[in-house]
């Protein structure tokens, strides 16, 4: 797998992710999308762009930085190259 290009979208219940091919020769092509579930029961939930299951776990911990952690660590993994950026997606 190529190296990737992961975005953040925060909300109140949940921090909704995509994950993009780190490629330069055009527009960034989807390689997954997903959510870190931050209520009671964590949960780490990610499918590709045709809507396949990839991952969907119960996450330990009980915090944001604890899900936060669980999300980088797959992505590293799953990618095999690792991220080489991240951004976070602000509306007011």
């Amino acid at each position: 797998m190529p190296s990737a290009i992961l975005a953040l979208n925060a909300g109140s219940s949940s921090l909704k992710f995509g994950l993009y091919e780190a490629d330069l020769s055009g527009e960034p092509r989807s390689m997954a999308r997903g959510a870190v579930g931050l209520g009671d029961l964590r949960s780490l939930t990610a499918r590709g762009p045709d809507g396949k299951t990839l991952l969907e776990k119960e996450l330990p911990g009980n915090g944001l930085e604890d899900a936060i952690g669980e999300l980088l660590r797959w992505a590293d993994s799953w990618t095999g190259q690792g991220l080489v950026a991240a951004g976070h997606r602000i509306v007011h």
